[in-house]
């Protein structure tokens, strides 16, 4: 059956991989496809996707451009806060915790939050968790001149662009997305990353490309012991080449794996950022960031 409505916009997620860009986005069949391209070829890029979309896209339509910004250049907290109902007020607040946290002037700095309502255990005082995301301005502005002559819609997060990725996959192949007992390892040749969404807390270990075993076992090290007695019941996602896959399964038995085809999504960063349309995490875009020298 042909959809009553055409798609306005396609959502290209773009990824940098040294002198590679890499590039997902959805057809019109609603399944991932795959490029990449020198960078110095990424004007080609449009032209390359209205040839994919010839026989059904409309004259009008458009492509919106995102990337994520390297988990380096982010600085972030997570915290609790009494709960604040004036959103000027909450912005307040947090524009004081970045001026005592970051020594940086505050016209040079870009930054984004989200504040979820909790309720205060064993009373009916509401609490808040906030999540705060900044960035230098300089660092926003050469992420996005990496893409040029595109023009990045939305610079999302490096962590959410891979759990949106991760959830994708894993429902794709029909499994059940339970936080409380999963834990996310990604791996290529720069990084080896765990991720685990606790509520509204998302948990980010990043280190430089090792095997994952010892990335496992440093975050078991780093976690209280009510959080250790659980890990024979976690289950781990994991994205990596076969070589890797195998020896956690040999390390880690008999935790259960779930394993993504790293042939099938060659490039998951960009199929993260491909999705960002369709599962709503924070980003730094262009519509909904806020300046810290903003009045």
């Amino acid at each position: 059956m042909k959809p009553l409505f055409q798609r306005s916009s396609y959502a290209i997620g773009l990824h940098k991989n040294r002198e590679q860009i890499e590039i997902a986005f959805f057809n019109n069949e609603q399944q991932p496809c795959f490029e990449r391209l020198p960078c110095e070829q990424l004007s080609q890029l449009p032209q390359l996707l209205r040839l994919q979309f010839a026989t059904k896209l409309r004259r009008q339509a458009k492509f919106i451009y995102i990337a994520c910004l390297e988990p380096r250049l982010l600085w972030q907290k997570h915290l609790l806060l009494p709960h604040i109902k004036q959103p000027h007020e909450l912005y307040r607040q947090v524009r004081l915790i970045l001026q005592q946290h970051l020594p940086i002037e505050e016209q040079l700095l870009q930054f984004d939050f989200s504040a979820s309502p909790l309720q205060h255990i064993g009373t009916e005082r509401q609490i808040d968790y906030v999540q705060i995301y900044a960035a230098k301005k300089q660092n926003i502005q050469q992420q996005c001149e990496q893409f040029l002559p595109l023009q990045l819609a939305i610079l999302d997060f490096h962590a959410h662009a891979l759990l949106r990725a991760f959830h994708y996959c894993v429902e794709i192949q029909g499994e059940i997305i339970n936080n409380d007992n999963m834990l996310f390892l990604y791996q290529d040749d720069q990084h080896s990353i765990l991720l685990q969404q606790r509520q509204d807390n998302l948990i980010q270990f990043y280190r430089p490309s090792q095997p994952l075993t010892a990335l496992l076992q440093a975050f078991w090290q780093q976690q209280s012991p009510s959080e250790t007695s659980n890990q024979e019941n976690m289950r781990y996602v994991v994205y990596a080449d076969q070589n890797a896959l195998t020896a956690l399964r040999q390390d880690c038995q008999p935790t259960p794996l779930i394993a993504i085809d790293s042939q099938q999504y060659p490039y998951f960063v960009a199929l993260g950022c491909a999705l960002r349309q369709q599962h709503n995490l924070k980003h730094l875009s262009k519509m909904n960031r806020y300046d810290a020298n903003r009045d």
